[in-house]
């Protein structure tokens, strides 16, 4: 059997063919205050905040932090968050924000 070759050149790197750059990653808790950064973080030059910042989630599942993801395709930043409970009218964010909090503990 053999398998044709594609994407790489023999006897090359292909890591040589990617260009690369430092970016920096903070993630944040409801009130703003920091749960994880990281500096110096090597990604693709491609690739976008959230991608990286979805990598240096990965770093944080390891190390046992509880944390969701959700990424909303409309919505400005914050959206929802001046809303009163019960949140009749707000962002599914803000639902699933206390949401999230209630499971962990955070608020009753």
């Amino acid at each position: 059997m053999h398998i044709a070759r594609r994407f790489t050149t023999e006897g090359q790197d292909p890591y040589e063919t990617v260009a690369f750059r430092s970016a920096v990653s903070e993630i944040r808790n409801p009130d703003g205050s920091v749960v994880f950064a990281a500096e110096g973080i090597e990604v693709p030059a491609e690739w976008s905040q959230v991608a990286c910042d979805i990598l240096a989630q990965k770093y944080l599942r390891k190390a046992g932090v509880p944390f969701d993801l959700h990424i909303y395709q409309k919505g400005r930043h914050g959206i929802g968050l001046n809303d009163k409970p019960p949140f009749a009218n707000a962002h599914p964010w803000a639902v699933d924000c206390v949401f999230w909090l209630k499971e962990q503990g955070f608020v009753k």
